[in-house]
């Protein structure tokens, strides 16, 4: 309910960032563009979403412990496919 919120305006935040960079330098929209723009968001998605989703199973009521316990569980996972996905790109 409210990590789903806060995911989503996460992701538009993310996509109304990159329209408007787009915009400020003058980018056309064209097939690279859309390529990376969808990559952009659903890489936004996939992480936000995955921490998101491991404070939520973590029991508790203490947010601040549960959000370092999701980082410890998840963290590494997610920052490896960042990395990966960022060497299959370059």
């Amino acid at each position: 309910p409210v990590t789903a919120l806060i995911i989503t305006i996460n992701v538009a935040f993310c996509l109304v960032e990159i329209l408007g960079f787009m915009y400020a330098l003058g980018i056309a929209i064209d097939s690279v563009s859309v390529i990376n723009i969808v990559l952009a968001v659903g890489l936004s998605i996939d992480y936000s979403a995955h921490v998101g989703h491991c404070f939520m199973v973590k029991g508790g009521s203490d947010k601040n412990k549960r959000a370092l316990e999701a980082l410890a569980d998840i963290g590494a996972a997610v920052l490896n496919g960042a990395l990966t996905t960022f060497l299959a790109v370059v």
